[in-house]
């Protein structure tokens, strides 16, 4: 397991917005671990989770296209 992240550090690594990480994990798209106060994020596990959404979007945008 590599070292787990902060949002600010996750969010950093994948050039997004601080708040955008914090809504997808609010939303429940990206797991993460609470640790006392803190939010810590597994990238290796985040990264799959969201590489996963990404297939499951174009799957269904394909099945969209076809169907409609």
């Amino acid at each position: 397991m590599s070292r787990a992240l902060t949002i600010r550090e996750f969010a950093k690594d994948l050039s997004v917005c601080y708040e955008t990480v914090r809504r997808m994990i609010a939303r429940g798209e990206l797991p993460c671990l609470q640790v006392g106060n803190s939010i810590r994020i597994d990238p290796e596990v985040a990264k799959a989770h969201l590489a996963e959404a990404a297939r499951k979007r174009q799957e269904n945008r394909e099945r969209d296209r076809l169907v409609g």
